[in-house]
Parts: structure tokens; sequence; C-alpha cells
């Protein structure tokens, strides 16, 4: 008689934080947080202001080096790399403010998300040089899928500043895209949007996970981020304070009491 033997594998994460701290001037910005990102999954990061959130980015992507602590990507240490080291292992940020290119077509915008090496063929393209028909065709096929992922086809051709602010948004979320992140880092991606245009982003990004895509998403908009995510990790005063699923997060006494209050909190309890 044979016996079936089952092996366990342990899911390994893509990102993993082990007891990063940061200070500034003797102000401790984050105190020995810990966390993990799995592949595609969208992990929600919210907290009060001044939780140190915009410093865990900044950490992440290589602008600021933990003071103690590690943070691996895909089984590699990462401090100490520059951010376009970070950038070019996969790791790419969308920024709160807008960046859009002006004077350059929704298309064009877009375009210039691709590689560093693709976006030289592109420049060369863009002031008239030669290149080979089948690369054009590659590089034109690529954007048109993007821009039909994100609703943005019908204004390809359009100046992208000519674009409501909801689309601008899109159109800067499509250019980080293209360039095929294995993560995303979304910083306050729904500011400024109306009810309806967070409404259309909430059902972009569920698109993004489906194929895939791994997310962190920052926003101040908790509603949002408890829709959207996976698992959701809330830090206050550069602590963590609370790490689970959306709806374990919505009940959670200390969740409640950074946001609201002692009181509130004791009254939901009660």
């Amino acid at each position: 008689m044979r016996h079936c033997k089952h092996t366990f594998v342990e899911k390994v994460p893509l990102l993993s934080l082990r007891k990063v701290q940061k200070s500034f001037r003797g102000l401790q910005a984050l105190k020995e947080v810990s966390f993990e990102l799995f592949s595609g999954e969208i992990l929600g990061l919210i907290g009060p202001n001044g939780a140190g959130k915009t410093t865990l980015i900044n950490l992440i992507t290589g602008f600021l080096e933990p003071d103690a602590g590690s943070i691996r990507f895909a089984g590699e240490e990462i401090v100490g790399l520059a951010p376009e080291k970070i950038a070019r292992k996969g790791i790419l940020r969308t920024f709160q403010h807008i960046q859009i290119f002006d004077g350059l077509s929704v298309f064009e915008n877009v375009l210039l998300g691709l590689t560093r090496e693709t976006k030289r063929k592109i420049w060369h393209d863009l002031l008239g040089l030669k290149r080979g028909r089948s690369e054009e065709d590659f590089f034109r096929k690529r954007v048109e899928e993007v821009l039909k992922l994100f609703g943005l086809e019908k204004w390809a051709f359009l100046p992208a500043e000519s674009l409501p602010y909801g689309e601008q948004r899109r159109v800067v979320l499509a250019r980080a895209v293209i360039s095929n992140p294995r993560l995303l880092l979304l910083d306050e991606p729904a500011a400024g949007l109306s009810p309806r245009e967070t409404k259309d982003l909430i059902s972009l990004l569920k698109r993004l996970r489906n194929k895939g895509l791994s997310v962190l998403l920052v926003d101040h908009d908790v509603e949002l981020v408890l829709e959207v995510c996976d698992r959701v990790i809330v830090l206050a005063f550069g602590e963590l304070i609370a790490e689970g699923p959306p709806a374990q997060i919505r009940e959670d006494p200390k969740v409640l009491e950074a946001y609201f209050g002692e009181e509130h909190a004791s009254r939901r309890r009660a």
C-alpha cells in the first residue's frame, strides 16, 4: 500500500518589514514596525495624521533609510539601495499630487511609463527617428490595452492636462501600471475625487488585483480602504496598533480610539 505525502508549502511574502525604526531629531516616527504583504493582495495602510504613513512609504522606496530593522522585497534586503535600484526591482510608487506631462497626449503620458530602455526608444520616435515597425506596434498595442483597462481610450489623443481631475488621476495610475510593477504603492489615490470617481477607483483597483497586481494602498478615505483591501494595517504615533481583515479593523477598539478618541471607542464597545 502506497502512502501519499502531503507537502506543506509556506506562503512567502513579497514585502516583509521587521522591527523597522526611524527617528527625526530625537522624535521617533516609527517604532519597531513589522508586517508582510503577499503577492496578489491589496494591503491597506491607514492611520491618523502624523501616524508615520509617509515615512514608512519613503523607507520602502529608498528615499529614507531606517535607523534599525529590515525591509526585504522578494526575499532580498533592500535597505541601503538607491530609489532607482529599488524601482528597477519592481516597486513603483504614485504620489498624492498629480504628475502630468503638459503638452503630451494621454497616450504619450501613459507611454512614458514603460521601462527606461523603452523610454529612450520612445523619445527617439517622438523626435522622428526610425525604429523597427514590430517594436513600434508592440508599444502601441501595450498602451492601447492599458488605456482600455483604465477606461481612457476615448481621450487617448487629447492633451492630458485638458482632462477632468479624476481622469488625470487615472492617467497617472495607468502610467504606473504599464511598466508591470511587482508592487504598486498608492499614496492617496482618492485625494480630491468625487464619490462617483471614488467608486470607479474601487472597481479599477479590484480589476487590477484580479490581474495579479500587488498593492500597498495608503489613503485617508478609511471606507475606501476597508472596502477594497484584503487586509489592513493601522499606524498610530509610529506604532502598528492593528492588523487584520477589514471587518476586524472596523470594530477594533484601538483603531476607534486612534481616530475618534477614547470616549467614542468606549461607547462603541458598550
